[in-house]
């Protein structure tokens, strides 16, 4: 039988044995620690569904007319007949990334993410017209996950306030239009009034080409994958 020895301490003669002091503790486990937060973690679904909830009239009377089940509802998948044969290499499709994607924006209540592109005045023809911009975007860039979803989310938003500000250009060439004055070089002064926009017009397309960028940028690595597979 082998003795375990320590060179920090000396043998005692024979018959003057001691009780052997206890070996030393093990090292610490190499790894992350346990998380703290673990507990504080459970019901995090609920407080999300709770921090989703339409804050302001104008988000309460988006979801009403905009149902998520509705709005991001799958796209039909091709139809083929019972009796078809299949030939040989052909392949059956039982579900596409648009398909995946749009069921990812209802399960997320995409739509109530969106609520702060809102500024509050907007018609219900704009409420339709953003959630159609939404869905459209799902179907474009196809999200395969809550982070990627986040990110067509930042497009949407871009692409929104381009929509608002060439919508406020109209409305201040159609307002100055109406005093049928004349500006600079003999141009109405309704053209100059609405061309002092082309500045924010300009950046708010700046943003949504930035978007865009950092969307295919951060998805770029798995769409390789997806591609190579």
């Amino acid at each position: 039988m082998s003795q375990v020895l320590y060179l920090n301490r000396t043998i005692p003669p024979k018959g003057t044995e001691t009780e052997q002091a206890p070996p030393p503790p093990p090292p610490p486990r190499i790894g992350p620690r346990e998380a703290p937060y673990l507990e504080a973690l459970q019901g995090s679904e609920q407080r999300r569904e709770e921090a989703l909830k339409p804050k302001r009239e104008v988000e309460e009377r988006m979801v009403e007319m905009l149902p998520s089940d509705w709005l991001f509802e799958e796209e039909p998948l091709p139809k083929r007949s019972q009796n078809q044969v299949l030939a040989i290499g052909e392949s059956i499709v039982l579900d596409t990334r648009v398909n995946a994607a749009l069921r990812l924006a209802h399960r997320s209540k995409f739509m109530n993410i969106l609520g702060h592109c809102l500024w509050g005045d907007e018609e219900d023809s704009e409420l339709v017209r953003l959630g159609y911009l939404a869905r459209g975007a799902v179907m474009t860039f196809q999200p395969t996950n809550l982070w990627e979803l986040y990110l067509v989310g930042n497009i949407v938003s871009n692409q929104w306030k381009l929509d608002r500000t060439l919508r406020i250009q109209k409305a201040v060439f159609t307002a100055q239009a109406e005093k049928r004055t004349s500006g600079r070089h003999g141009l109405p002064s309704a053209t100059w009034a609405a061309m002092e926009l082309d500045d924010e017009v300009m950046r708010c397309q700046k943003m949504l080409d930035s978007s865009i960028k950092s969307y295919r940028l951060a998805t770029k690595k798995d769409r390789m994958n997806l591609s190579a597979w």
